[in-house]
Order: C-alpha cells, then structure tokens, then sequence
C-alpha cells in the first residue's frame, strides 16, 4: 500500500474567499488591518467610480513585502507568519497583530475579480503580482496550485486613478478591479463605510495620530460639499466621504455621559465612576474565581449611558443616531471585532436581560462604550473563520462576558438609583442637578453600600456631593447616619468629627422644639379644660334653642366646605394660641439658627457661602412669621404643622379672596381655578410661596396677576401669570440661591423651589410665556 496526498481543488478559492468573507465592509476592514499589521501608519482607500472600469485601490506606507515575502508567504494559503512569529525580525517589534489565520488576503476576491498587487521592502524592488480569480472559478477538478499567476518586478510603482502617482520607499499597493457589485458603491454605502472604518480601531482611542485612515471618491466630491451644507446648517458637523476617518466619539462622550472606566491590574479590578465630568467614586477589588480566566489579561473597559441630552448631542455631532452607531463594542488587539456592537447585536446579552426588568436594567439603546482586550492567547479569545461572525465561544470569552454584565450593574446603581428617580435629569447635559439634596442624598446611600461590602475597597469619592444635606431635606437623619458609616469605613476623621457636630445640633434642635411643644400642649391641656367647662354650661342652652343648633350645623357644613379659610376673623382664646405656638416654633426655629451661626463665625468655621445659607434659613423662618400674620388678621385658619393631603386650587381661591386682599393696592388678583385637583402640602408654606410670587410681579410694575389650575401631560399645574417687565436673560438661573436682577436678597424663588421640593412637587417657567409679564407654573405629579 503506498501513501497518498491530499488533492486541493481550485474551488478553494471561494471557500476562503467570497463563502468566507460574504461582507464587503468586512473585506475591507481585514485589508486595512493587514496594512496596520505590516506597521503601516497610513491607509489610503481609493475608489475610482466615475470610468467605465470602476476599481478600488488600497494604498498603505507598511513595510511592505519582497519578492521572496510573497513567494513564500502571500502565495502560501492559510500560512501566517504572524502566527508563527516570524513576520518581524526578533527584537524590532513587541506587538499584538490584528490577525493571523493567512486568509485574510482573499478578501480581495469578495471585492473584485481581478487584483493587481504592488508591493516593495525599503530594500528590495518592487514586486508585481497580478491574480485573475475567475481562473480559478472555471473547473472545479482543476487543482487550486496548477492555477497561474504573474509575478514580475517593476522599477516604480503604477499611477493609481484620482490619486496620481505612488512616491513612498515602501510599502503595498492592492488594485482591485471588475468589482463584483459596482453598481452597489453608492454615496450612502460610502459614508456608512467611514463611519465602520471609524470603529474598525478602539473608538474610545481619541488618538488618531499613529494609525490614520483616507477615503478618495473623487466622483462625490460635489455631493459631499452639498451634504455637509445641509448638516452644518441642521447645527450639525460635516461629514464628508472624501478625507481622513475621523474618530472623534471621545470628545463627543467627553462631560456629556456617565460613564464607568475599569482596568484589571494584575489580580485587581479598578473602577471609576463619573458622571458629565463629575468624579463620583473609584474603587478596586480583588478578581474573584468567575473571572480566573482573565486574570493575566489586559482588560481596559470604558461604558457610558447617554441620557436624552447626550443622545442629542451625539446625533448632532456625528450625524447618526447613537443606537445607529453601535452600543458595546469589543476591541482586541487594538482592533474592533465584528460584528460585536452592532445595532441589533445582542452578542453581551444586555437587551435579554432589560426584557426580565425594563425600568431597573439598562438596554443596548442607553449604552454605548467598548471593552479593550490585549491577548496573544488565540484559544482564549478566537476570531471565527468568518470574519463577521465575532469570536468563537469559550470559557473565558463567557467569563468576559459577564465581567462585562458586572461593570453594566455598577453603572446600573447609579443611573437607575440617582438619575432615573430625578426625572428632569435626562435633558440635562451637566451633573448640576447632583447637587440637589435628594440626588445628594442617594449617592450617599450608594458610597455607603460600597463601603459595607469588604470584598470592595474604595479608594476614594467626591466629598462634595457625599456631605451633610440641608437640615430641612427630606431624609436627613438617615443620610447623617449612613455618612457617619462612611467615615467609620474610611477613616475620614474630618468627615466624623463634621457628622458629630451635625448630630449634636439636631438633638438640641429636637429638644428645643420638644420644650416648645411641652409649653404649646399645656396651653392646650389649659384651654381643653375651659372649653369642658364651658361646654357643660352651654348644653342646656343648644338644647332649648333649636334653631341656634340649625344655624350651627349650617355653618359647620359651611366651614367643612371651605376647607382652608372661614368667611369671618375668630379672635377666640383657641384661635389665638394656636398662631402664637406656631410663632413660638418658628421663632426658636430661627434663634437657634443664628446662635449656630454666631458659633461658627466665632470658630473660624463659617465660610461667607456657609453664613450666608444660615442666614438664608433664618429668612425662611420669617417668611413663615410673616405669612402667618397675614393668616392671623385676615382670615379664622388654624395652622397645622404637617402636610394635608387637600384641594390645591380651593386652597388658592380662597387664599386670593381672604388673604390677598392686602396687596390689592397695587395689583388685581384673577383666578380661573376651574380644575380641581388634590395634593399633599402644608398651608403655611404654600403661602409663603404666593406671597413671594405676589412680591415679585409687583417688583416687576405687574399691574394684574392670574392663578390658573390646569392638567398637562401627567401633572397637575398651577399657573402663576402677571403682566411685568417679564424676563430677558439668565433664566436658567432665576432659582439659584442668591440670583437677582433687581436689588432684592436673590432668595425669593430659591425658597418657592425648596418649599416645594419637599412636597415632591416643583415650580418652573411656564411651557408658554405670555406676551408681557412672567408666567410660573407649580408642577404637581399625578
């Protein structure tokens, strides 16, 4: 029996060519990578469209190839000397290479029938080799090696159409011609391959200096001058086909995302959160046994969510919608894997999984950023044969993958916890809102997870935003108790001894006002008992006077009616000590926030922002005094110290008929509070905020001021409207604290917005602005 050999027949060359690579960006992506293999730091893809012989022409200043390079590696199928380690000299390079399975050349065959290469070493000459594939498509028995090619040497290199002639020392030259689809290399085709060129390198670089990609389409020059016309004047950027392939989505993501970085350094996985340029926290861990297989490998991940604000502005910028773009992609070896982050490539497994928790998981939609890999490890990252069909399945690809999912629930905690609970945030394009006590607030309670999980150590986090709230902020205690964690797990002595002092404040504040209310209650017990005795003897009077009992039902039901505020002023013992332990309580209030103030100013400890909030309490307080005045001499109210769940615009209505009255002298009052809606507020408070709007449309030469209720989209509306000056400039600042334009304290609309914050409700500019005047509206969610 003798031995025998395997015969290839020339059909190969579809197996390895046109069946394998069925893409025809994906033929040109591995052609560019081969050239950034072959240490190219320039690529040139040339498309001459407007002859008769349509081609496409790739041009790199690489290293090039000898004639002996290509005899005994281009021409050798499936060999690859980057696999073999043999494609640089020893010592010259220590570089990972975008591939190595030697087929990647028969990406030209995808592309074109014909193929012309020229090719030359700084040493050698140039080298000619002309391959015609359909002569290897004619008979399939005929053997792939008995097919001839031309090999020949040439003294300069071939003039390239619309590009002119070849000057460089080095390099290769690919001319591919009879295109297989040239009807198919439309405009459009060509800017969505610069916009995949722009991806085929780490689309998180922001550094194009050392690998740069030109497109030449000489035949769209005149549409690409007419298309970035129109982009520029949509406010967006010109994107033209013809010129170097940009890759700006660095700079386009830079403060306008959050984002998470990590790194794994040795055994450790190091993590930073930001959010629109602001530092959050970072932290690092060790790698536990699910990620034991990427241990020894570089891994550097960049994933940000784009809020609306973000999306927009990426559209405008690059001229495509995000979702369009991509979402997470996978970079190995300085190169993209296709096609992993492609619209509709669910590769990570992210849009499954937002199917199980819509409103708790991120999806594909919301995420865009990349996972860099650096590994020479071809059996644990694998490129499929098919070079559109990514990597091969293996245990640490899974492990990948799920690092991936651990990073997009970091990011999770804090997009789902602190920017989807603020609901205005996702128009926002700057972290401003942060700075919100309830945004504050959550962000603490997130450190302070971290913190309590010893498997996490946290190396540091932003201590302007992990600081003590607002005494008066809803969850207040709680965010003391959880900093006071904080610090414990830190260390932050500074942070401590700040909480200490805060706790030892509020129970003095406490047992302030529990001595106030010891003093209130016994007024009350004293009065109670003279209203027993007065009670026994009225009896035998309500029952001989049957028509006296009439009169006070009916009053009762008319009282019941108006909810807030009786037709007439009570000057009754009840009436008036009730308003005095509420002047009592406030009065405490701001003595006690001044005497905290006088300490610090004493200490050195006040700031002029930390005594001008201070005082900006005390001034809160005698808002309240004074609204409580107006009560006490306009109307029979009994003030309650909490929250009432009742009827807003009769609470306003009868507000403007037997309080207001007051500021008739210099404005008219209208009402069209027809729609009626019920909300939690404290009628104290929701005076102070009239009264502050009232006090600016008169600063303002308003001569008429219109309180209207209204439904819009999901909230209930109170529009406040006057005929003013109106508003020119800075509106996006007339809430901040301190901001004025006329010679008043700044403090007026800071108030209204915080008062109304702690019923959960909000006070912005009207959706529509009247011709003259200022138009507010109070913002109540259903």
């Amino acid at each position: 029996m003798g031995k025998e050999h395997f015969r290839i027949s020339s059909e190969l060359k579809n197996v390895i060519g046109q069946d394998l690579i069925t893409d025809d960006f994906v033929a040109i992506f591995e052609l560019v990578k081969n050239s950034f293999d072959a240490n190219a730091s320039k690529v040139s893809v040339v498309f001459c469209l407007d002859n008769n012989t349509p081609s496409i022409h790739i041009v790199d200043n690489g290293k090039g190839m000898s004639m002996k390079d290509i005899r005994d590696k281009w021409l050798f199928v499936a060999y690859s000397a980057k696999k073999e380690g043999t494609e640089d000299e020893v010592g010259v390079r220590n570089r990972h290479y975008a591939g190595n399975k030697g087929v990647g050349r028969f990406s030209c065959d995808r592309l074109g029938e014909i193929l012309h290469m020229e090719a030359k070493t700084r040493s050698s000459a140039i080298s000619a080799l002309d391959v015609d594939w359909r002569a290897f498509e004619r008979h399939a028995k005929n053997e792939f090696v008995s097919v001839d090619v031309s090999l020949q040497e040439k003294s300069h290199f071939s003039d390239i159409p619309n590009l002119g002639a070849i000057k460089q020392s080095q390099g290769v030259v690919l001319s591919i011609s009879r295109l297989r689809e040239p009807k198919s290399w439309t405009y459009e085709k060509l800017r969505n391959l610069k916009r995949a060129l722009s991806k085929l390198l780490d689309p998180f670089d922001g550094d194009m200096t050392q690998r740069q990609i030109v497109i030449s389409a000489k035949a769209f020059l005149k549409r690409d001058a007419e298309e970035s016309e129109k982009n520029v004047k949509k406010g967006g950027e010109p994107y033209p086909v013809n010129g170097p392939v940009g890759n700006s989505l660095f700079s386009v993501l830079q403060s306008k995302t959050t984002s998470i970085n990590a790194k794994i350094e040795g055994e450790k996985l190091v993590v930073r959160l930001e959010d629109r340029g602001t530092f959050i926290y970072s932290s690092e861990e060790k790698l536990g046994e699910e990620f034991s297989l990427l241990k020894d490998v570089s891994l550097d991940a960049s994933i940000a969510y784009l809020n609306q604000a973000a999306k927009a502005t990426f559209a405008r910028r690059m001229g495509i919608a995000s979702v369009s773009f991509g979402s997470l992609f996978l970079v190995k070896n300085g190169f993209r894997i296709y096609p992993i982050g492609e619209e509709s490539n669910d590769f990570w497994g992210i849009d499954r999984r937002k199917q199980q928790g819509y409103n708790r998981y991120l999806g594909s939609r919301e995420i865009l950023g990349r996972i860099r890999i650096e590994s020479d490890d071809d059996s644990r990252f694998r490129e499929s044969s098919s070079r559109d069909k990514g990597l091969i399945d293996t245990p640490a690809l899974a492990q990948l993958r799920e690092c991936a999912l651990y990073l997009i629930r970091k990011l999770e905690a804090f997009v789902v916890g602190v920017s989807w609970e603020d609901k205005p945030d996702k128009n926002e394009e700057t972290s401003a809102r942060l700075q919100l006590d309830k945004n504050k607030a959550k962000i603490i309670q997130l450190v302070k997870k971290l913190s309590l999980n010893k498997a996490i150590h946290i190396v540091d986090f932003n201590r302007d935003l992990v600081s003590i709230l607002d005494k008066r902020s809803e969850g207040f205690e709680e965010s003391l108790d959880s900093l006071r964690q904080i610090a414990v797990t830190q260390k932050d002595t500074g942070l401590y001894k700040r909480v200490e002092q805060a706790i030892n404040r509020l129970k003095k504040a406490k047992a302030d006002l529990a001595e106030a209310n010891r003093i209130a209650q016994a007024e009350q017990d004293a009065r109670m008992r003279a209203e027993a005795e007065a009670a026994k003897s009225r009896a035998e009077a309500r029952k001989a006077d049957e028509s006296r009992k009439k009169t006070e039902d009916k009053l009762k039901e008319e009282q019941k009616r108006s909810i807030f505020l009786s037709a007439s002023v009570g000057q009754d013992k009840d009436f008036l000590l009730g308003f005095l332990h509420q002047i009592t309580i406030c009065s405490i209030a701001a003595r006690q926030d001044l005497e905290e103030a006088i300490i610090g100013v004493d200490n050195h400890e006040l700031s002029a922002q930390d005594l001008r909030e201070s005082l900006t309490d005390v001034m809160e307080w005698l808002e309240k005094i004074a609204t409580l005045a107006k009560f006490s001499t306009k109307a029979n109210f009994r003030y309650e110290s909490q929250p009432r769940v009742d009827d807003l615009p009769m609470f306003a209505e009868q507000y403007i008929q037997k309080v207001a009255p007051a500021y008739e002298s210099f404005i008219t009052l209208h009402e069209r509070l027809d729609f009626h809606f019920n909300c939690s507020f404290n009628p104290l408070e929701m005076g102070v905020v009239f009264d502050n709007l009232i006090s600016n449309s008169k600063k303002a030469h308003a001569s008429s001021l219109t309180f209207e209720s209204m439904e819009y989209k999901d909230s209930n509306m109170l529009l406040i409207t006057d005929d003013g000056d109106g508003l020119t400039e800075d509106t996006d600042r007339i809430f901040e604290n301190g901001y004025t334009r006329t010679n008043g304290s700044g403090i007026g609309l800071y108030f209204c917005k915080k008062l109304l914050e702690k019923i959960h409700a909000d006070i912005i500019l009207s959706p529509i602005q009247p011709k003259k005047g200022t138009s507010f509206a109070l913002v109540f969610k259903k």
